[in-house]
């Protein structure tokens, strides 16, 4: 599977049954998608990381952004949902309207583990969309300050790019939690600071061991 693969060939190769999708970044508090249950799941061997260029949502042409990509490495907790079976088409479609526009993800199934305070550890098999490397909004040269500056200093259209990773940043904590977004004024200062924070987090293992 690969970004350039339309929706209706992806159709034919999805699993039957009910349709489970890994969010990560903006998927965890404001998925858009018909879903009948949401748990707090990891995927292991990618990391999340601020990683692709936005000039859609959290950026402009002139002063882009920075949204979340998975890259290869490392964990990633995040939110799974259930979509039933009969709505699978319905939620594949918002979701490649809302995600491949500009195919700089590759659509992917991968093993997800869920956490179930009755059933102990489960594991689907969910849909996740993970960074192509060689799209050319990829960008992996940043040190986590760049990363940060780029987030706080981003030309905004939607919500604002520092608010979004503020917000990513929580919502992974709990699939109980009613997401809300942060107050629309904060300072340069504590956008970095918690932006800074995130990227950290999202830097790949080798990069945090070296403080990058």
């Amino acid at each position: 599977m690969n970004g350039k693969m339309d929706l209706a060939k992806f159709l034919s190769i999805v699993p039957r049954g009910d349709l489970w999708v890994f969010g990560y970044g903006s998927l965890m508090w404001s998925p858009d998608f018909p879903h009948a249950e949401r748990k707090a799941g990891r995927v292991h061997g990618y990391h999340r990381s601020l990683c692709i260029l936005s000039s859609r949502y959290r950026g402009t042409p002139d002063k882009p952004g920075l949204v979340m990509g998975l890259c290869p490495g490392g964990s990633c907790r995040g939110m799974a949902f259930r979509s039933p079976a009969s709505k699978a088409k319905e939620v594949l479609d918002t979701l490649w309207k809302r995600e491949m526009l500009n195919k700089v993800y590759t659509p992917k199934f991968v093993p997800v583990y869920l956490a179930d305070a009755q059933q102990g550890t489960q594991r689907v098999q969910a849909l996740a969309f993970v960074a192509d490397t060689t799209h050319r909004q990829f960008v992996d040269e940043l040190d986590v300050d760049g990363r940060a500056r780029l987030v706080t200093t981003s030309a905004i259209r939607w919500i604002t790019c520092g608010n979004w990773a503020c917000t990513t940043r929580t919502s992974r904590a709990s699939s109980k939690r009613r997401w809300t977004f942060p107050p629309a004024r904060r300072t340069n200062e504590r956008l970095s600071t918690t932006c800074t924070a995130l990227a950290r987090e999202a830097a790949p293992p080798a990069a945090r061991q070296r403080g990058a």
